[in-house]
């Protein structure tokens, strides 16, 4: 005996309207937070490739007991990548042993390590001091091409995050997120 119960179960235009209406809102809401959290991620994984960079060239140098050095390259996942004529560290970076002291990366002396590029947004900056490449020598000082001592700071900028590398003559690094 059908007792006259036909009911249909499901949404109502109006609750899906409702629905959709608050989903959009916590979209819009959460859109420009996460857009920083990818900001901040870029930056800090891009610092700590770098530093990361900086003390192996310099444990390298320590360890081999001679020149290791790092420097800008237009092609570093390339077979036999070398030094860029230009400061751009944003396409990527090697690090090498300088056995002929020049500062260079010539095809016989040891590659240690290849770093790819970064985002096309990302900066990364350094002070003049540096030159094109960050030496480090047997000691672990940080050097010039002819041996002076170095020290010097580098920025990673990405949108509004930034973090910035200070490199002391005595080879330790710092990383903060000001300018001390």
């Amino acid at each position: 005996m059908n007792q006259g119960t036909d009911s249909c179960t499901g949404f109502t235009l109006i609750e899906m309207m409702i629905t959709v209406s608050i989903a959009s809102l916590l979209l819009a809401l959460a859109v420009p937070s996460f857009k920083s959290l990818i900001s901040e991620n870029n930056v800090v994984t891009s610092t700590n490739d770098l530093t990361s960079s900086i003390r192996m060239a310099r444990s390298e140098a320590i360890k081999r007991g001679e020149r290791t050095a790092l420097c800008p390259s237009n092609a570093p996942l390339a077979e036999n990548p070398t030094c860029a004529s230009r400061t751009n560290w944003t396409k990527g970076w090697i690090v090498f042993v300088d056995t002929n002291m020049d500062g260079f990366r010539s095809s016989n002396e040891t590659l240690l390590a290849q770093m790819p590029p970064r985002p096309p947004a990302m900066k990364m900056n350094r002070s003049s001091v540096f030159g094109q490449v960050i030496t480090f020598s047997s000691g672990g000082n940080t050097i010039s091409t002819f041996g002076a001592p170095r020290s010097g700071l580098m920025s990673v900028v990405y949108d509004d995050e930034t973090r910035f590398i200070t490199l002391q003559a005595n080879g330790r690094l710092s990383v903060s997120e000001t300018l001390n």
